[in-house]
C-alpha cells in the first residue's frame, strides 16, 4: 500500500505530542534503514528506547522537528533540542 518506508521501526509524518517509553525495536536479519525518521514533527520524547542499528547508519533521523528528546536510550546518547532542521542521530 505505501512501498517501502524510510524507517525499519517507526516513520512520523506531522505528528505532535509524541511519547515512546520503555520501546524495543529490532529487526530479524540487518536493516540499512533508521529505526526511527521523524518528519515535521513537534514534540517528541523518547525515554528508554532500545533500538538495532545496522553500522554507518543513524538510529534516528530528524527532518524539521521542534522540541524532541532523547533519554537513556541505546545506542543513541541522551539529546534535547529546540528545532532540527536535518539531524542524525
Amino acid at each position: 500500500m505505501f512501498g517501502i518506508l524510510p524507517a525499519y521501526g517507526f516513520f512520523l509524518r506531522h505528528a505532535a505530542g509524541i511519547e515512546f517509553n520503555n520501546v524495543e525495536i529490532a529487526y530479524m536479519k540487518e536493516d540499512r534503514r533508521p529505526a526511527f525518521v521523524l518528519d515535521a514533527v513537534k514534540g517528541i520524547d523518547l525515554e528508554h528506547v532500545k533500538m538495532q542499528k545496522a553500522s554507518g547508519i543513524p538510529a534516528i533521523v530528524l527532518l524539521h522537528v521542534e522540541d524532541f528528546s532523547v533519554y537513556r536510550s541505546s545506542p543513541v546518547p541522551d539529546a534535547h533540542g529546540e528545532k532540527a532542521d536535518r539531524k542524525e542521530m
